[in-house]
């Protein structure tokens, strides 16, 4: 179990996998040495009620994410390309926290190498040989598992799900413990009792139940329960974990600190509370002055602007409908109806909106860094947008149209039908923030398994052929114009512009990826990031991108696993620039 566990964690580095420092094998003694956590590990604090008390439902939701990112990259692979591990005995008391309370994963003694995309039997000697850690551990154990002995990596998202219930509760599994406000000590027992009555909030700790907010709480709660499901199959990756906690944090962050946000998330609220007078928005862009424009579309000029104290000063975006545009009243109404359901980080937020005498205007917070392509026509602009910088923006950008698609639910699913780079824009931090919904039509489930047809908008090179051709709506069609941007991106050059390649004559960036894609992948990475690409990382991403503008629609991924391989070549990236080795 020590070579073992040196083993694994001399090969790992992630901020949320303890920090390995060396180790000791002389004279008989076998020693590993690491950083040491000044916070102990998450069980203690659970079975201390001071403690316990002092870690509020945000901090606890953020331990959760650090932990499944730790697993995950476990899990991913990424650090040895013919296997994964697998934790096997994931528990509280493994999750030790540092001076921020950030999570780090520990004791990997047990842990198992397994090939990838093939479970593996665990060996019964070394099940022996862990025969003291799996009586400590039994609570948490894959009831599969316990049967099968096979390892892969559900058996880590069974353990995962009683470690987020007890998070939940502020109860430990294994402890034993019972508390005034709870008739049994077996916490899964009574997460499966309590869940079937849907009575989830007999398993909230008191400690923390009125800091809950109900979709945080809901969209926790679901995912915690299906790791618990007897059905593999039906077991969320750990991928998609993460993806429902950092949903969670967002839910439970804008209900408790933006008050505009709480206001929007209540669909029956009348959208005069949301009205901004006329007067306000002249002063804020000195009665719509030149020097206050900041872009021009469709939809009519974008002005910058500050609002007045009683909108508490937000620096906003000023979308003023042009009367004579080619979009119009109908369009502007689309965008109000739609814009105060979203409530993701990757989605530009929405301030408020005017409708005065004939004036149609929509007010957005103000992105700092203006869009995707204001960048990457910009050689100066372009040369600072690193390839590790590309490759987040993307996936940002990513996540932002995945939650159209699918984080709205089963009959909200809207599809954005003018994805482009110039839709994608900047914050302080350079955080992508899909925008510009005038265009877009809502759908449902039943809508995507059938046919929607519409006249066909977007925009000239970003357009699906398929949709263009035919009028029909789908999904894909935004993944068509994702793909499009992901080209832009990893090549620096906007979709309309003409580039050469060898003796060729210049093409637009579509036609040069279908010439050269088969034969001269590397032809198409702009120059400026040519020397920073991992290979792993480029060829994870450019085939991702590739399957995104298919012919054969059915052949797309969904923005979902558009948004998995680009986290992928970002971390194949990471990897690489942490360890300097090349390919």
């Amino acid at each position: 179990m020590f070579y073992n566990e040196l083993n694994i964690v001399s090969r790992f580095h992630h901020e949320n996998t303890i920090p390995y420092i060396c180790y000791c094998d002389e004279g008989g003694k076998n020693i590993l040495i690491y950083e040491h956590v000044t916070n102990g590990c998450l069980r203690d604090h659970f079975q201390d009620q001071d403690k316990r008390r002092c870690i509020p439902w945000e901090q606890r939701l953020k331990i959760c994410l650090g932990a499944a990112r730790g697993l995950r990259c476990l899990h991913s692979g990424l650090w040895d390309e013919n296997r994964l591990v697998v934790h096997t005995h994931f528990k509280s008391e493994c999750i030790l926290l540092d001076e921020n309370m950030e999570a780090k994963i520990s004791e990997f003694g047990s842990s198992i190498f397994v090939p990838r995309n093939k479970p593996q039997v665990s060996d019964k000697n070394w099940e022996l040989a862990c025969s003291d850690i799996i009586d400590d551990v039994k609570a948490f154990t894959d009831p599969i598992y316990k049967q099968s002995y096979i390892v892969n990596t559900e058996v880590d998202l069974y353990s995962f799900g009683c470690v987020m219930f007890e998070i939940l509760s502020g109860l430990t599994t294994v402890s034993g413990r019972t508390d005034i406000y709870y008739e049994e000590a077996d916490l899964i027992k009574r997460v499966h009792r309590h869940y079937g009555y849907n009575e989830i909030d007999k398993l909230i700790d008191p400690n923390i139940r009125d800091q809950i907010d109900g979709r945080s709480l809901q969209t926790f709660a679901e995912t915690a329960y299906r790791c618990l499901s007897y059905n593999i199959k039906e077991r969320p990756s750990m991928k998609k974990i993460i993806k429902k906690i950092e949903e969670a944090i967002y839910f439970h962050q804008h209900r408790t600190t933006d008050s505009t946000t709480t206001i929007r998330s209540q669909l029956y609220q009348k959208l005069e509370d949301l009205s901004i007078p006329l007067k306000e928005i002249k002063q804020a862009t000195c009665d719509f002055s030149k020097t206050s424009e900041i872009g021009k579309g469709g939809f009519g000029v974008v002005y910058q602007g500050r609002l007045s104290d009683h909108w508490k000063n937000h620096e906003v975006a000023i979308k003023r409908l042009d009367k004579t545009g080619y979009q119009g009243k109908k369009e502007f109404l689309n965008e109000l109806k739609l814009i105060f359901k979203f409530h993701h980080q990757n989605i530009i937020p929405s301030i408020g909106c005017c409708e005065e005498g004939d004036e149609m205007i929509l007010v957005y917070e103000y992105a700092n860094n203006g869009s995707l392509d204001y960048h990457l026509k910009d050689k100066n602009r372009r040369r600072c947008l690193t390839w590790v910088k590309r490759l987040k923006i993307c996936l940002g950008a990513a996540k932002g149209l995945d939650y159209l698609h699918t984080g709205l639910g089963e009959d909200s699913r809207v599809i954005h039908r003018d994805v482009k780079s110039g839709n994608i824009l900047l914050d302080e931090n350079m955080e992508a923030k899909i925008c510009d919904f005038g265009l877009s039509k809502s759908d449902s489930a039943k809508q995507q398994q059938t046919k929607l047809y519409t006249g066909t908008a977007g925009t000239n090179y970003y357009t699906d052929p398929i949709y263009h051709e035919g009028g029909i709506l789908r999904s894909d069609s935004d993944v068509y114009s994702f793909g499009v941007v992901m080209f832009e991106i990893l090549s620096g050059m906007l979709a309309w512009y003409r580039r050469k390649i060898r003796d060729d004559k210049p093409r637009p960036l579509i036609n040069l990826v279908r010439r050269h894609f088969d034969y001269g992948k590397e032809l198409l990475i702009d120059p400026e990031i040519n020397d920073q690409i991992y290979n792993h990382s480029f060829r994870t991403f450019i085939e991702t991108a590739y399957q995104c503008i298919s012919f054969n629609s059915k052949e797309r991924p969904t923005m979902e696993t558009v948004a998995d391989k680009i986290e992928e070549a970002l971390e194949f990236q990471v990897r690489k620039d942490a360890s300097g080795n090349g390919d």
